[in-house]
């Protein structure tokens, strides 16, 4: 029986869904044909775990310095989602706007301290952010994201890579991939089960690590002093 402890390493995941499958572990990623196929599939699940919901271990914080009279910068992130920015010494963040409102307020040579940003485009993974107004002063911008999960390659350098996400999930969605891949990618009443169990587990993952650590909401009754 598989060990679900929370996070394990990419050699462990593979190895276990090769034991499911009948088929002898490896000790290293890249050791088979197979088990390179395997790690692209598992890069598949990871891309699609890491899309489906903001997770607590891929939470991170970076500041970088801002300029005056500048008012493009580039984050050297790799950023999955962007939750916040803001002007190191402020509460509020900054306003998030679409790219047709930057423009349009870029139109307007604004300078002052930026009350909104944007994310302007993304180049080798990392993203582009524009101020209004243009800064006046030099300053940090504190910027809060949710990362990218790290693309695994088949070699022995990432066998022991510590996969962020709960193992279950990623064994389980692993599996549901590698079952699909050996029989064709044909639907088959196996495929159907693995994949089902993969979004059950998924699913109750999402509960317990992400909707349960979500924002909270403050009830005041009426007439009640704030």
């Amino acid at each position: 029986m598989t060990d679900y402890t929370f996070y394990r390493t990419a050699l462990f995941v593979v190895n276990s869904v090769l034991n499911r499958m009948g088929v002898s572990q490896i000790t290293n990623l890249g050791e088979t044909a197979f088990s390179i196929t395997l790690v692209e599939l598992l890069n598949d699940v990871l891309n699609d775990l890491n899309s489906a919901a903001h997770w607590p271990t891929m939470y991170a914080e970076t500041s970088i310095a801002i300029q005056s009279s500048v008012a493009e910068y580039k984050l050297n992130i790799k950023a999955q989602n962007i939750e916040e920015v803001a002007v190191s010494g402020r509460i509020s963040p900054l306003q998030m706007v679409e790219r047709e409102e930057i423009r349009r307020l870029s139109r307007i040579r604004s300078f002052g301290r930026p009350s909104q940003v944007c994310i302007t485009r993304v180049s080798s993974l990392s993203p582009y952010v524009r101020l209004y107004p243009t800064p006046n002063t030099n300053s940090n911008l504190d910027i809060a994201y949710y990362s990218k999960v790290q693309t695994i390659r088949a070699s022995a350098g990432d066998n022991d890579y510590v996969i962020p996400f709960p193992s279950r999930s990623v064994i389980a969605g692993l599996y549901a991939a590698a079952v699909l891949e050996e029989n064709g990618n044909q639907q088959s009443t196996e495929v159907v089960a693995a994949y089902k169990l993969y979004q059950d587990f998924r699913a109750q993952d999402l509960a317990a690590f992400e909707y349960d650590t979500g924002a909270m909401i403050q009830i005041v009754p009426t007439g009640y002093p704030r």
